[in-house]
């Protein structure tokens, strides 16, 4: 299967990533530096924003 990758920069609130270390989740808060994402609910983890390695299109963690 072929995944399309867009632009880590361009990660925004609703969009649906990949860690370097391998979490998915769905972005719920961006600011300059950090990052905040849902992993599942009511579980809210705090990133660098450099530790996202894809944007991931959306959906993509309801087929995993």
């Amino acid at each position: 299967e072929t995944m399309l990758f867009r632009s880590v920069a361009s990660v925004s609130k609703g969009d649906e990533v990949m860690t370097s270390g391998g979490l998915l989740g769905k972005v719920t808060k961006v600011t300059d530096d950090y990052m905040s994402m849902q992993v599942a609910d009511g579980v809210e983890l705090k990133l660098q924003k450099s530790s996202v390695a894809a944007a991931l299109p959306k959906g993509t963690i309801n087929q995993v």
